[in-house]
């Protein structure tokens, strides 16, 4: 293979992996614009918090090559009278922990983490 051969090949997978980054963007952002809509059509929290997270499950998954929905995750409020957190709804291997609190839920590291972060 002679040096100019070389050189026209390795320019031309360096041009498609740009053009398959520039379309996985593209996909992404095209995602961004559905998805936010829904969002603001959502009258309670509780539809509003399942469209959002279903959102930003959907743009991660769009990222990954196989794509399968594995996502684990949950959201928690805290009422004004309550003292704890409580899940208001969960995914994957938090499905079953809806109506729990947060500190009963998740491992001692992660409430930590949360706490931090409060």
């Amino acid at each position: 293979m002679t040096n100019k051969l070389r050189t026209v090949v390795v320019a031309a997978l360096r041009a498609y992996k740009d053009i398959m980054y520039i379309n996985n963007n593209k996909r992404i952002m095209e995602e961004v614009v559905a998805s936010s809509s829904n969002l603001f059509e959502k009258v309670s929290i509780q539809d509003f918090i399942k469209t959002a997270f279903c959102s930003i499950n959907s743009l991660i998954n769009l990222c990954r090559k196989d794509k399968e929905c594995n996502a684990n995750g949950l959201t928690a409020l805290r009422l004004f009278n309550d003292e704890a957190f409580k899940v208001t709804s969960a995914y994957g291997k938090y499905k079953d922990c809806v109506g729990k609190k947060i500190m009963d839920s998740i491992s001692h590291e992660d409430f930590e983490l949360i706490k931090k972060s409060l």
